[in-house]
């Protein structure tokens, strides 16, 4: 019954979590809230390795959620429900867009989803801000430093064009240096 619910929620994650790997956290985030699958803290963990492991991130946090929820055969069944939704988009979109490309509500469904998926990153990234910020309903304040430093630099990188492997390398020391807070 497990392996039917996991299914059926990854299918579903994938067929509303537009815009990405950020766009699924609210989706996990939920899961955490209802099932015993795995708790919010060790899903800001699962963000984390994942982030740091090669590939995408929905698909990696997906393979960490099936096997942490029924084993190794948990990946495969749970990566093929997150990308099978956008299978079947993709190709229904692939065939029919060219022949609709120049449609009004085509254009207006794609100016539709974009700030939607801008919104489903925010909501994802907010609890893990406040989880990462707080202790105990208290600030940490090296955690609010760090995380000020980030969007300075963020803003000051993209004004001179950094390259984002400096961004990385820079998260990397932090994250050695002050990893305990």
């Amino acid at each position: 019954m497990i392996t039917l619910l996991l299914i059926y929620e990854f299918f579903k994650t994938g067929m509303f979590s537009v815009g990405g790997g950020l766009a699924i956290m609210p989706f996990l985030f939920e899961l955490a809230g209802r099932y015993d699958w795995f708790t919010q803290e060790e899903l800001a963990e699962i963000i984390s390795v994942s982030e740091a492991l090669p590939g995408p991130l929905g698909v990696n946090m997906t393979a960490f959620v099936g096997y942490t929820t029924i084993g190794a055969v948990g990946v495969p069944i749970a990566v093929v429900s997150l990308v099978t939704p956008s299978v079947i988009f993709v190709t229904v979109v692939s065939k029919t867009m060219t022949r609709y490309r120049d449609n009004r509500i085509v254009g207006d469904v794609f100016t539709f989803l974009r700030p939607m998926s801008v919104g489903l990153i925010a909501g994802a990234v907010t609890p893990l801000v406040l989880m990462a910020v707080t202790v105990n309903a208290s600030v940490n304040v090296t955690a609010a430093g760090l995380l000020a430093l980030m969007i300075v630099a963020v803003f000051v990188g993209d004004r001179y064009k950094a390259h984002p492997l400096i961004f990385i390398a820079a998260g990397a020391v932090l994250g050695v240096l002050f990893g305990g807070f």
